[in-house]
C-alpha cells in the first residue's frame, strides 16, 4: 500500500503478475485507490483494477536457462500510461524509467 497523507491519496497495489510476450511484455497489477485521506477519515476504498503498471522491453535480453527455470535478468522497465493516474512519479517528455527486474520462472 502506498499513501501520501498530505495529499490524501492512498493506492492499494497486490496481486502483480509479469507477462512475457515479446513487445507487449509487462507488469501487470490490482490496483485499488482510497482518494479521501488517512483513517479515520477516510472513504470507500475503488473498485480494484487490473492494470498495466509496467512496460518491459526484452530487446536484447537473452533468457538464461538452468536447471528448471528459465531467468531474465536486468529487464529495462517503463511507467505504463495506464499507471500514471496511480503513480506519483513527475510526468516527462517521454517513458518514466523504473529500476530494471530480473524475472526467474520455474519450468518444472
Amino acid at each position: 500500500m502506498f499513501c501520501k497523507p498530505g495529499h490524501g491519496l492512498w493506492v492499494s497495489i497486490t496481486d502483480p503478475t509479469v507477462v512475457i510476450d515479446g513487445a507487449n511484455s509487462r507488469i501487470v497489477a490490482t490496483v485499488s485507490e482510497n482518494l479521501y485521506g488517512a483513517p479515520p477519515n477516510h472513504g470507500a476504498w475503488e473498485t480494484p483494477q487490473r492494470v498495466d503498471l509496467a512496460d518491459l522491453d526484452l530487446t536484447g535480453i537473452t533468457p538464461t536457462y538452468g536447471t528448471g527455470t528459465v531467468t531474465w535478468s536486468a529487464v529495462p522497465a517503463t511507467l505504463s500510461e495506464s499507471a500514471s493516474p496511480f503513480a506519483t512519479y513527475p510526468q516527462g517528455p517521454g517513458p518514466v524509467a523504473l529500476d530494471p527486474i530480473t524475472v526467474t520462472v520455474s519450468t518444472d
